[in-house]
């Protein structure tokens, strides 16, 4: 590939990626998925340019969501990459990574079924070029793997009770040397259950037992 190239992925059926034509060393700089019928990423692989996003139901699969957020099929942003495109129907289905120093917004979400959750998370500039996270999404009750809804320290409990969603939750880890960032996660309605007042969220985190 020459500098600055692009591979576009399109058509209509699914695609798996190979290494012929996403090779470890000497890809293309950007990635474009411009395939209605999703593209799933056959291994581990990494981006210096752009990842497009240009079509609705154009999904780039990685590995499934999970506590570790690591897998063998990860997609990872380096330092200085950038997404264009993503949104409702368009954006990575499982896990991703971005490496640099540049406030990020990960275009994660899951597809269940036929209904699709974008679910993107977004992270303030990290101090260092070698920072790396990773994020992914699940939109289910987190009761189930283990993360016990009711199980609340005292800043959810007092002097306001708060209830912890039912319905999705994120997994977001350092994946490197990194230092701090500030999380923005986001909500919608239809995907984020129901709630009386907005202004009332606050964001909660596993640890150990408890949320807090």
């Amino acid at each position: 590939y020459t500098t600055g190239s692009t591979l576009e992925y399109n058509g209509i059926s699914a695609i798996n990626t190979e290494s012929m034509e996403f090779p470890t060393t000497n890809g293309p700089t950007s990635r474009n998925i411009n395939n209605p019928g999703s593209v799933t990423l056959h291994a581990s692989r990494s981006l210096n340019g752009t990842l497009i996003f240009s079509v609705d139901n154009g999904l780039l699969n990685t590995t499934d969501c999970n506590a570790a957020t690591t897998g063998s099929a990860v997609l990872t942003m380096n330092d200085g990459a950038t997404v264009t495109g993503a949104g409702n129907r368009r954006f990575v289905n499982g896990v991703m990574t971005k490496t640099g120093n540049d406030a990020f917004i990960f275009p994660i979400g899951e597809l269940q079924g036929t209904t699709y959750k974008y679910a993107p998370v977004q992270i303030s500039a990290p101090a260092l070029a070698g920072d790396s996270y990773s994020a992914c999404y699940v939109g289910a009750n987190p009761t189930t793997p283990g993360y016990t809804t009711t199980s609340k320290d005292a800043s959810l409990t007092t002097p306001t009770n708060y209830q912890v969603s039912t319905c999705e939750y994120w997994h977001f880890n350092i994946a490197g040397s990194s230092t701090d960032v500030q999380l923005t996660l986001s909500w919608a309605y239809g995907r984020s259950c129901a709630f009386d007042d907005a202004l009332t969220l606050v964001v909660a985190n596993w640890v150990t037992t408890l949320w807090t």
